[in-house]
């Protein structure tokens, strides 16, 4: 059985979190970070595991992550952080949108299938290039008359 969040991880959290966003969104936004990672809506109720998987998190998020402790993994940008989307990018992806004719809701579903974050703004630099070349990619095929035909069958 896994031991009891600790106090200096709590205060490793919140610290961590005051550095990534506004005062007025802190809150809300590591809760929402808890809750995704873990399941747990409570920090206060969190293992020491999980603590330990929102602080790595949090970490990547800052730009001190380990790239080769975990190198499968994709790490979201915080939004203004060091990797997250330009405001050009985002800016981008949700004209293309809006072309597509898609409303927030649509957009992001889009980006939480592909990308696995939980908001537009919280895609990486990188991210951000491949959903807006998936975007314009969809575009043209819908400029085009709908799906391209299947290669299969004769």
């Amino acid at each position: 059985m896994a031991g009891k969040i600790n106090p200096a991880q709590t205060k490793k959290m919140w610290a961590a979190a005051a550095e990534l966003w506004p005062r007025e969104d802190m809150k809300e936004m590591l809760y929402s970070l808890v809750q995704r990672l873990t399941g747990s809506s409570s920090i206060s109720s969190l293992t020491a595991v999980g603590a330990c998987r929102v602080i790595d998190e949090l970490e990547k998020f800052l730009g001190r992550d380990n790239a080769k402790k975990f190198p499968r993994r994709r790490a979201a940008a915080a939004p203004g952080g060091p990797r997250g989307a330009t405001e050009q990018q985002l800016w981008k992806i949700r004209g293309l949108a809006e072309k597509l004719g898609w409303d927030d809701k649509r957009l992001l579903g889009f980006v939480k299938k592909y990308y696995r974050v939980d908001k537009v703004e919280w895609l990486t630099y990188a991210m951000a290039q491949a959903c807006t070349e998936g975007l314009k990619a969809m575009l043209a095929r819908q400029e085009d008359g709908g799906p391209k035909e299947s290669r299969k069958g004769g």
